[in-house]
């Protein structure tokens, strides 16, 4: 038998991006987010990164311009009040 976990979900400000569109994984509320339920950022880590109003699946990335991770977005995003 399989056992399927969860991919990890991570909190982020979809309008705190980079020039190549990747969101920083930098706020405060990010860094929360990860000591709260203690997740260690690693490349290749796939998430899916949530705000308020909606969530979108993607990957962890460090980029080597600002020092510092990022989250490549990928797929649609999905509206999380979808009334």
């Amino acid at each position: 038998m399989t056992h399927q976990t969860e991919k990890p979900k991570i909190w982020v400000d979809f309008h705190n991006s980079d020039a190549l569109g990747r969101v920083r994984l930098n706020t405060v509320g990010t860094i929360e987010n990860l000591n709260n339920f203690g997740l260690v950022l690693r490349r290749g880590l796939n998430v899916t990164f949530y705000c308020f109003e909606r969530e979108q699946d993607g990957e962890v990335a460090y980029s080597e311009e600002e020092h510092l991770w990022v989250g490549l977005l990928k797929g649609k995003s999905r509206d999380l009040h979808n009334d």
